[in-house]
């Protein structure tokens, strides 16, 4: 049997509310995923590590040294508290969409004209949410959509500061 070779194509850039809820999931996956590779860069070139692909893939492999920890290197080696708190967040938020499924939930219109029924079926506006632990450790059911947003700009707020430290 012959090996197939696949190439699997960037998350493109339509409109995110078009999105299913796997590509959903997966965006956030690979945005993190790139967050966390410049991180280790950072943490590389930093500390001037002379065996970096021993470093990156062993050290710093994700087995062994969680996102978190990395956080705290940061911290410790005096990244902007801005981005460190951005990173707090981001984390969060990441691990809202890796470990939880997006449900759907119900909301009535704002403004109902008297009279009309409220279960009119016009008036109900269905939308997803997520379940997001913050960091106190309170589990509050967020819109899906505010969350995405807030994390996409989040990252690429980061993913600037960061790409900026690693290529000075």
């Amino acid at each position: 049997m012959a090996k197939e070779y696949v190439y699997f194509k960037e998350f493109n850039s339509k409109d995110i509310k078009e999105c299913n809820s796997a590509e959903i999931h997966g965006f956030v996956i690979q945005k993190f995923a790139i967050i966390e590779t410049l991180i280790d860069s950072y943490i590389i070139k930093y500390f001037e590590i002379k065996k970096e692909s021993i470093f990156r893939n062993y050290l710093l492999n994700t087995s062994v040294m969680h996102f978190g920890g990395k956080r705290k290197i940061l911290k410790a080696i005096g990244i902007d508290n801005q981005i460190y708190q951005g990173l707090g967040k981001i984390m969060s938020i990441r691990n809202a969409f890796a470990h939880s499924i997006i449900r759907s939930d119900f909301d009535f219109k704002e403004s109902i004209k008297e009279g009309e029924s409220l279960y009119n079926l016009n008036n109900i506006k269905e939308f997803s949410t997520i379940e997001v632990l913050n960091g106190e450790g309170i589990l509050k059911t967020k819109n899906a959509y505010d969350e995405l947003k807030s994390f996409d700009k989040l990252c690429n707020e980061v993913i600037e500061h960061l790409q900026r430290k690693v290529v000075k």
